[in-house]
């Protein structure tokens, strides 16, 4: 007897795109996924994710086969330079496929929020119809910030992926994409756990979502420094340098690791926070008991 194996393409949930919320396509798919969970001899699912999803879902054992990538070729920026103005670590990319599951319009309001001089850049051709292209481009209406592409491929690709600061994947649907793992090979380090994303917010929430957008920009401005302290939230790049200037600067360091971590608080330049800090102490200490003072007014005699 042949067995029926049912190889679950997709990422995600298919049927809780979007696009199929309206008619009867997000019934017809759903029913279709009940029917693999229940007579297909093996399943094959592409995340593990949605591998969870099937366990939790319906008790089922399913095979993990994710799909590869190629490995990147780097490039120096010299095409989007030329055609679109970028450089090195002068942008945010986000690329992929231009459809609401992937959580642009989230992405273009936390970043319309957000004082920087880096740029959007979303690169990607639209699915299906050009009405959320319009939609995306009319939401950044007014922000020269954020730039559209259009598609891209070969030598302008590569080029995008080399040279951004940070990869951004707002997805509301996703399994782990082909463009994550492209940068998981190495060109950018990604926040992840598994395939799911570690930190989430509510993406009806615009204050999370910008609270969330700055959390980890500061996190990518601090990836070229050491972390300090005991919660790990001091970050210095110059600590021998400080070393030399600061007598009690362990205690210092400290002092501000535990502050920020109760308080919430957050310091631009952490280094010149603790010069601040040392300076404003000398000020305030006075001579301790026991030693005599021997300063004097012109023309006392001690």
């Amino acid at each position: 007897m042949k067995k029926v194996v049912q190889d679950l393409t997709s990422g995600g949930i298919d049927w809780q795109r979007e696009k199929w919320q309206s008619g009867l396509g997000s019934k017809f798919i759903h029913q279709g996924e009940k029917n693999a969970a229940k007579y297909a001899d093996e399943v094959i699912v592409l995340s593990k994710g949605v591998q969870d999803y099937f366990k939790e879902t319906y008790g089922r054992e399913t095979h993990f086969i994710p799909n590869g990538v190629n490995r990147p070729q780097i490039r120096e920026a010299s095409l989007i330079t030329d055609k679109f103005g970028l450089k090195k670590d002068s942008y945010i990319l986000f690329l992929g496929r231009l459809v609401p599951e992937k959580g642009i319009r989230y992405l273009v309001e936390a970043f319309k929020n957000v004082k920087t001089d880096k740029k959007l850049v979303i690169a990607g051709g639209s699915s299906d119809t050009d009405s959320f292209m319009e939609e995306l481009k009319e939401l950044a209406k007014g922000d020269d910030r954020i730039l559209f592409t259009g598609f891209v491929q070969g030598a302008m690709l590569d080029e995008l992926y080399s040279n951004a600061y940070i990869y951004t994947l707002p997805s509301d649907l996703e399994g782990i994409s082909a463009v994550l793992k492209f940068y998981l090979k190495g060109i950018v380090q990604s926040i992840i756990k598994g395939d799911r994303i570690k930190d989430c917010v509510d993406p009806n929430d615009p204050k999370q979502r910008k609270e969330n957008f700055l959390r980890f920009n500061e996190q990518i401005v601090n990836r070229t420094k050491e972390a300090y302290g005991r919660y790990r939230n001091v970050f210095l790049e110059d600590y021998s340098e400080l070393e030399m200037e600061i007598a009690e600067l362990d205690t210092l360091i400290e002092d501000l690791s535990a502050y920020m971590q109760s308080t919430g608080r957050k310091y631009a330049d952490h280094a010149a926070t603790l010069r601040s800090w040392s300076a404003r102490k000398k000020r305030q200490q006075k001579p301790g008991a026991g030693i005599p003072d021997y300063t004097y007014n012109k023309e006392e005699s001690l």
